[in-house]
């Protein structure tokens, strides 16, 4: 069920930027201020850049909440192995927030290269399952 989880939030973070790569832009998206949760961006491809990563990084911790969720609520006494595995999966989505939002070239580097890896591990997981019919 993680497996699924996880590999559903990579793939949804890959159609949700080839969905915004391939919007058409409108009046209102053009003439936007470069200004988002309070920063100030140099442009809009930027700001909206940034959006991206951080609308993914929420719906990520989300999944992994609510997998956790699940995971206790089948089975009560993992609660601390599930809320150690909790605070190792939000991670991932924490380095793609804050390094969004600081402009820290580091983190979003790492959030870039574990999220391919993990898309990458992710497909060959369910390429797997098929091929040997788990």
């Amino acid at each position: 069920f993680i497996v699924w989880s996880t590999a559903a939030s990579s793939l949804l973070a890959v159609v949700y930027r080839a969905m915004r790569a391939a919007a058409p832009a409108t009046g209102a998206e053009t003439c936007a201020r470069t200004v988002w949760l309070g920063h100030e961006f140099v442009d809009d491809e930027t700001r909206e850049k940034v959006r991206c990563v951080t609308t993914m990084s929420a719906v990520t911790a989300v999944l992994q909440v609510a997998v956790c969720i699940a995971v206790i609520a089948s089975d009560p006494s993992s609660w601390l192995r599930t809320l150690s595995a909790l605070l190792v999966a939000l991670s991932l989505p924490a380095c793609g927030f804050f390094g969004a939002i600081w402009s820290n070239s580091a983190l979003m580097l790492i959030f870039a290269v574990v999220s391919l890896v993990l898309a990458m591990i992710h497909c060959l997981v369910i390429a797997m399952m098929f091929w040997f019919e788990v």
